[in-house]
């Protein structure tokens, strides 16, 4: 009984940590601990990390497809952790257009930054890889 309490206090501090994330880091709040729509990015990521885990380990993995058929749930999740980040890109953007006071979060830092090499703004791809990289770490 005290592990089933346990496990639900843990999902309740990922919900909260992803929460906070979005906030801070797009002005965004899913309310993840109340609202289950969202949740399936936690999930999404974390069977997408356990192909990435092994692929760290090993990477030979990755010849001829293996890691998708050692993996496929983890190929689906990585499919469906792209398809969330590019969902959550696509609403800061859209909230951007619609109100020009935002630039208290992070992802309004980054949309400034510019490539210290040719001095142009991030793309849309760029954009797409720093955002995933904020809701992993």
């Amino acid at each position: 009984m005290a592990s089933n309490g346990g496990s639900l206090r843990l999902i309740t501090v990922s919900n909260l940590a992803f929460d906070t994330m979005t906030a801070v880091s797009f002005d965004t709040d899913y309310d993840t601990i109340n609202n289950p729509q969202y949740r399936y990015a936690l999930a999404a990521l974390e069977d997408s990390n356990v192909r990435l885990s092994v692929l760290l380990q090993e990477p030979k993995f990755v010849m001829f497809n293996l890691d998708r058929w050692l993996f496929p749930s983890s190929i689906v999740g990585r499919d469906r952790f792209v398809k969330f980040i590019r969902m959550l890109l696509k609403q800061r953007l859209h909230a951007k257009a619609r109100v020009s006071t935002i630039g208290a979060d992070i992802f309004s830092f980054l949309e400034k930054c510019k490539d210290p090499d040719t001095g142009k703004e991030l793309t849309a791809m760029e954009l797409s890889t720093e955002t995933a990289l904020f809701v992993v770490a």
